[in-house]
Formats: structure tokens, C-alpha cells, sequence
């Protein structure tokens, strides 16, 4: 037997040795006792063990991030679509709406010729006009990237390294 019962239409129980639980029968986030209990004539003995049902982790997913692209030339838009991303434990059918992003941006910082380190920046400087950033693309403008880069530079001339969108 299993206690709480998970809601369902019948209560899970089994005459047999082997309990099969099916597929997304157990709620995450709550525990369940589970009893066997085996019985020869007039004797019997129970055990139980406790089961819990962890939530499961996201899966990022990005795509058209793994290009170089140059900054020179006329503005264009720059996409990096995340829309893949799901949660394993939902069900197939909402596993696109199971999911909520969130973007984070960083350039490199340099001192010389060498990359030293990151520095994050608010995504909103960069994006598309209209573009939003709660949603799984994230749409940046070339030339919005290429300002920002300039004027958070000491020279006003170096160029961004992006890399770290999560």
C-alpha cells in the first residue's frame, strides 16, 4: 500500500512481489510510505520504506550562440533562442510553458591585450527595439551591442567578447 495515495483514479496496491508505479502518478515535492507486507498462513510480516519525490532540474537548452559575429557594418539582429529549454518532470504537452527565463549578459573586460576577467550588464542596453526578455529569445541589436561596448570601455573602442548567456 502507499500512503498518502497519489491522486489518480484507483489507489495504487498489487497482490504481486513487484509494485509498478506508473509515470507522473506521484506528485513532486511529497513523501510517500510505501508497506509490503507478506503473509503465509497465519503469519505475516510488514516492511516499509519511505519514498520521496524530488523535483526535477530544468534543462537549458540555447541555440545561436555558438557563432562569431562581426559588429561592423549595417546594425542586424542577433538571436539566441533558448525556447528549447523544458522541465523533464513535466508532462510532454505543458513542458513549454514549465519553464521561465531569465537572461544575464556580460562583456569581456580586458587590460591589454589580455581578457582578465567579466562584467555583467543589464541585457535591456542591448536588445532589439520591441524585444522582450522574458520570453526564450533573446534578440540583440549589433549596433545597440557595439555603443554599449564603446562607452563601457576605458577607450571607447574595444570591442565585446559575449559569451555566458544563461
Amino acid at each position: 500500500s502507499i500512503d498518502p495515495q497519489p491522486s489518480q483514479a484507483s489507489p495504487l496496491a498489487s497482490s504481486t512481489r513487484n509494485l509498478v508505479i506508473p509515470k507522473r502518478t506521484l506528485t513532486q515535492g511529497v513523501s510517500y510510505t510505501v508497506a509490503f507486507t507478506v503473509s503465509q498462513g497465519g503469519v505475516s510480516a510488514t516492511a516499509t520504506t519511505l519514498l520521496r519525490v524530488a523535483r526535477s532540474k530544468p534543462i537549458a537548452r540555447l541555440s545561436g550562440g555558438d557563432r562569431l559575429v562581426s559588429l561592423s557594418g549595417d546594425p542586424r539582429i542577433i538571436s539566441l533562442d533558448a525556447s528549447s529549454s523544458y522541465t523533464p518532470s513535466a508532462p510532454r504537452a505543458s513542458r513549454a510553458g514549465s519553464v521561465s527565463y531569465s537572461w544575464a549578459c556580460e562583456r569581456g573586460v580586458r587590460s591589454g591585450a589580455a581578457q582578465v576577467g567579466t562584467q555583467r550588464f543589464n541585457c535591456s542596453l542591448v536588445v532589439a527595439p520591441g524585444a522582450s526578455l522574458g520570453d526564450g529569445t533573446l534578440r540583440v541589436h549589433s549596433g545597440r551591442l557595439l555603443a554599449h561596448t564603446k562607452t563601457a570601455s576605458p577607450s571607447g573602442n574595444a570591442t565585446t567578447v559575449t559569451h555566458g548567456c544563461e
